[in-house]
């Protein structure tokens, strides 16, 4: 592949039937295919894996109904600042700038 880019994933499998949760890592190497398309390999320990989303089994009780997402952080909410807030609201509002 010419022009390749790495990228790391974290996926989150759940056992639908005993209730299991685990997590694996995946390097994606991304690249062009030389026909116009994105090609995307799946790598585990250095070697190709199938994609995250195919044939998992739940390492306790080897169930096939498994639900898997990739792990997303949820965005850091802005502490607020004590009464600061509105004294601004009220600067805006006399600038004629809200």
């Amino acid at each position: 592949m010419k022009d390749t880019w790495t990228s790391h994933e974290t996926w989150v499998y759940e056992c639908q039937n005993c209730g299991r949760r685990w997590d694996e890592q995946y390097d994606v190497v991304h690249g062009d295919d030389h026909h116009g398309h994105e090609a995307t390999v799946y790598q585990r320990g250095g070697q190709p894996a199938v994609p995250p989303w195919v044939e998992h089994r739940c390492p306790n009780c080897r169930s096939e109904n498994i639900y898997t997402a990739p792990y997303r952080r949820n965005p850091a909410v802005p502490r607020s600042r004590h009464g600061g807030d509105l004294e601004l609201v009220f600067k805006l509002r006399r600038l004629h700038a809200w």
